[in-house]
């Protein structure tokens, strides 16, 4: 009784919930285990707390939570005419974190804010310190890595992280950073954090540049559009705006100008996306095993096609990579196995699994953030939201591990963070 007296403690389970978001987060950039083990501590949280009753209500009614769980149900019922059990309960298995987590934080609501910022700080220096390796490595072999940017290849990256989800990390860390300036969040209680921050986000900011990944440039401006358009609404102060919105489009065209690697990226990006709406494509698909731009967009035709076939209901999560992959087989036999594709659109690929009526819902769950006034509070929160949805457009980004414990993670620190703090949560 005792321990279990201590498990319920509000204290205990607040410095557990943190220690989870730590071994989440750590995880990210060393070890798929760890992020699995934070994740089901956080779920556990659930349970923890005394009335699960009480709990569970607050989940149904807080839609911010119930629908990313929602997300997880929209798949799992795709079991009943999928065919191919093994790849369904791989990709379910990869989905349940949005189940459970979004229960487990049901449980969090008065979490002291300031734990929570501790976990965004620990993100954004480990984002922080894998950005400056990636730097050093680009300095000491300038000339090779540059020129490879014309054959799609990046920067490497420490830790071995896709540098897809890499990306979005790091233009996550960028608001987080800036978030955490204009709150003057100081973990040691020193103002020079202030600036520490600042300057931290200006780093990342010019090295998602250089890194040039479309995935997180596209995730920044979207993002910084989204909030200029909410701070002109909100604010009135027009001309402000128009000020922004100049500046934020005069950048990247400086940046293209001024930074090799994104100057060979975009480059190669219109050579790829010309060589595919050309139709050269259409060689039996041979042109897919050299141009990885041409592949992408390959495997997105394919899913729509495919999805076309039951439009209403889908063909079944479970079925979606031998459809593609017979469709590879039957209509392109020349790209080669290693280079074919699940749709690299999040939207085409739920499509494919669900069919219109479960992209129509997955749409609702996922935008609906974006249409609550409670979400334009701040904007770190919002940023948070935009960036993973404009990730959906050029990647399946819930169909793997890691992708899904960034946005659940992500999504749900940042929620809670910007969330009206209650009289328990005020102050730590």
């Amino acid at each position: 009784m005792k321990l279990l007296s201590i498990i319920r403690d509000p204290s205990f389970r607040y410095r557990l919930a943190l220690l989870s978001f730590l071994t989440i987060i750590i995880g990210m950039f060393a070890s798929r285990a760890m992020m699995s083990i934070g994740m089901i501590f956080i779920g556990l949280q659930f349970f923890l707390k005394p009335d699960i009753q009480t709990t569970f209500k607050d989940f149904i009614k807080d839609r911010k939570l119930l629908f990313i769980s929602l997300i997880f149900i929209l798949y799992m019922i795709s079991g009943i005419y999928s065919t191919d059990m093994g790849y369904y309960s791989e990709k379910l298995l990869i989905k349940i974190p949005l189940l459970f987590m979004p229960l487990g934080f049901a449980s969090l609501k008065e979490i002291p804010r300031q734990y929570l910022l501790h976990a965004l700080t620990a993100f954004i220096i480990l984002v922080l310190f894998a950005s400056i390796g990636s730097t050093v490595m680009y300095i000491m072999d300038f000339e090779k890595i540059t020129e490879n940017y014309k054959y799609a290849k990046v920067i490497p990256i420490p830790f071995e992280i896709n540098h897809i989800r890499f990306s979005l990390m790091l233009a996550s860390a960028i608001f987080g950073s800036f978030y955490l300036y204009t709150k003057n969040y100081f973990f040691f209680d020193g103002k020079i954090e202030k600036f520490l921050f600042l300057g931290t986000g200006i780093f990342l900011f010019i090295f998602i540049h250089i890194l040039s990944v479309r995935s997180g440039l596209l995730a920044v401006y979207a993002s910084l559009l989204v909030i200029l358009f909410a701070y002109i609404y909100q604010k009135k102060k027009y001309l402000n705006g128009i000020l922004f919105l100049i500046l934020m489009i005069s950048t990247p065209v400086v940046m293209y100008m001024a930074v090799p690697t994104i100057r060979n990226k975009v480059n190669y990006m219109v050579r790829d996306v010309s060589l595919f709406f050309k139709g050269r494509e259409r060689g039996k698909g041979s042109r897919a095993n050299d141009y990885s731009d041409v592949n992408r967009l390959l495997s997105i035709k394919l899913g729509i096609e495919l999805g076309n076939t039951s439009p209403w209901i889908g063909l079944g999560l479970g079925d979606v990579k031998n459809e593609i992959f017979n469709a590879y087989a039957t209509k392109y036999p020349r790209v080669q196995e290693g280079r074919r594709l699940i749709p690299h659109n999040q939207f085409v690929y739920v499509y494919m699994a669900v069919g219109g009526i479960g992209l129509a819902l997955f749409c609702i769950f996922c935008f609906y953030p974006l249409f609550s006034k409670s979400s334009y509070s701040g904007f770190l929160f919002i940023s948070t939201n935009v960036i993973f949805i404009s990730s959906y457009l050029s990647e399946s980004t819930l169909e793997n591990q890691l992708g899904v414990c960034l946005f659940i993670t992500l999504y749900l620190i940042t929620y809670f963070i910007e969330t009206e703090p209650t009289p328990q949560n005020k102050e730590v």
